[in-house]
Parts: structure tokens; sequence; C-alpha cells
């Protein structure tokens, strides 16, 4: 006689009502540990070893080196500490753990950032230059594989995560952390690495260099991962009113959008370009990015409230076997 089968019965409750239930008899809240925390586990680990190796190669050779490298390790965390509050303060942040802001800024800024620039950007860049396609390699260097990794992030911790990020604003949400990590650690980078040509001290260096990339590239990677994330959530919880067709539309064409507008942000313009018209463009482009993720976060606030006031958000996803 054959067994049944065990299968998976996905439960959407109320947090409130979850957390009414006794805590020694409701259900665990826990991340789906299958092969997609593997994953994620097995890329973390040593990339951050690579990281670390990765700064200590950037830091300036001289008396400095330690005040040099813990002064960008605070503005690091600064800039990461007060964006991601900011971010889990919106409503449609609400009911994230600490756990996924962490995963979420980690896969950003370890995984997504080490791949991008020491693996998946070379070959690239190669291609564009030996293509006479000087003005776009930086462009093409940037815009496809840094995008796709940083997307890939937020489609695993949605996954792994989906006990607490069930709904298709969540995906902006996790796009939003997954960039802010990742800029805030190529800020550092670059600050480091730029910091020797501050003629008085490469302590003051970091300071200078790593403020002009906050001001130049303002949540430039929080914002357009942000879009490819929110595609990423549309695709994966809109529910049965969304047919396969349409899925693939909401991801494909988010993605699309954000990765236009890094491959527009990248690209070099002809000299004859005047500062001015460069500096514009960049500004125009900005807003417009801002403008959409401001539009998204409205949007789906306005959406949630409903739910909210009756009581059914946020809602978590309990998870169980029957046979």
């Amino acid at each position: 006689m054959n067994k049944p089968k065990k299968r998976w019965v996905a439960t959407h409750v109320p947090r409130a009502f979850h957390e009414s239930v006794p805590a020694e008899v409701r259900p665990k809240l826990t991340l789906f540990k299958d092969a997609w925390f593997v994953v994620y586990l097995v890329l973390l680990i040593p990339l951050s070893v690579a990281l670390g190796m990765e700064l200590l190669f950037a830091l300036p050779r001289s008396d400095e080196w330690v005040g040099t490298m813990i002064l960008a390790l605070c503005i690091c965390f600064a800039e990461l500490g007060l964006v991601s509050l900011a971010i889990k303060l919106l409503p449609i942040s609400r009911g994230t753990p600490l756990r996924l802001v962490l995963m979420a800024l980690a896969w950003g800024g370890v995984v997504a950032a080490t791949l991008a620039g020491a693996v998946f950007s070379f070959p690239w860049l190669s291609v564009s230059e030996k293509l006479g396609l000087h003005a776009l390699s930086m462009s093409l260097a940037a815009a496809v594989p840094e995008e796709v990794l940083k997307g890939l992030g937020v489609w695993i911790l949605l996954w792994i995560g989906r006990a607490w990020w069930n709904r298709p604003w969540h995906g902006l949400v996790a796009g939003m952390l997954v960039g802010l990590g990742f800029g805030a650690v190529e800020h550092m980078t670059y600050a480091l690495n730029l910091a020797v040509l501050h003629p008085e001290s490469d302590v003051y260096g970091v300071i200078v260099f790593y403020g002009m990339r906050l001001i130049l590239v303002p949540l430039l990677h929080m914002l357009m991962t942000g879009i490819v994330g929110y595609g990423i959530g549309k695709a994966m919880y809109e529910g049965p009113r969304l047919g396969h067709p349409a899925r693939f539309l909401q991801l494909a064409g988010w993605g699309a959008l954000a990765m236009s507008a890094h491959f527009a942000w990248n690209a070099q313009f002809p000299l004859e370009w005047s500062g001015a018209t460069n500096l514009v463009f960049r500004v125009v482009l900005w807003l417009m990015l801002a403008g959409t993720v401001v539009w998204l976060i409205v949007a789906n606030q306005r959406r949630l409230k409903p739910l909210q006031r009756a009581g059914l958000e946020p809602a978590v996803t309990v998870y169980s076997k029957v046979y």
C-alpha cells in the first residue's frame, strides 16, 4: 500500500492574530531553509572574506591606514543604518524582521558588489572595448551584471523570507535594501581608493570622496534595484489575477526600466558636450528614478491602507505539511 505524499500548505494570517496565539502552541516563523538558503550562505561566506581582502588592498599605504579604514566603515554603517531605518519605517515594510534587513544588505554589499566587480563586469567590459563601443563600455559592464545579480538576490530573499515577505510591495522593499547595501559598499571602495589623492590626509580623503559619492550618486542603486524588486514581487506574489504572460511582462518591464536607467547613467558622452549638459541629464534621470520609486511606494501604501484598517496587514505566512 502506497503511503500518502506530504505536501505543503501555506496559510496567510494577520500578524496580530498570529502573535495572539500562545507562543508554545503557535507555529514558529522561520526562514525557508531549502536549496536557495544554502546558495545564499555558500556565496555570502567566502565572498565576505574576498570583500575584506579587496578593502584591505584598496587602503592607502600610509601610517593612517587603520584610522582610514575605521572611518570608512563608520560612514558606511551610518549610511546603511539611517537609510535602512527609513525604509523599515515605511508602511509597506511593516512586519519585516531585522534578519531579513541584514540579509538583504549583505547580499547587495557583499555578494552582488563583489561578484560584479571581481567576476562579471570584466567580460562585458572586454567585449564592448573589442567591439569599439568605448562610449558604452562602462554602461555594459555595470548595467547588465549588476542589475542581474542584485535582482537574483531579491528573488532569493523573497523566497527564503516568504514567511514575512509575501506581498508584491515586499519586492520593492527587498530591492531597496539590496541596492542600498550595494551602493554603500561601492561608495566605501571608491573612497578608500581615492583617499590618497587628498593633499592633507587620507582620513580627510575618505570623508571628501565618500561625501562626493553621496552627493553625485545619491542612493542610485537603491532606486534602481527597488524598481527591479517591484517587478519580481509582482511576478511572485500578485496572485491569480495575473496569468503567467502578465507576470513575465511585469518582471521584464520593470527590470528593463531599471537596467536602461543604469545604462544611461554610465554612458560616456561626447567630449563636445558641456559639463552642464551632463549634469542636467543625470539630474533629470535621477529625478525620474526617484519619482518612479516614490510613486510605487505611495500607490502600494494606498493599496495597503484599507487592509491595515481591517487588521489584515501585515500578514505572515505559515507553512505546514499535510498528507
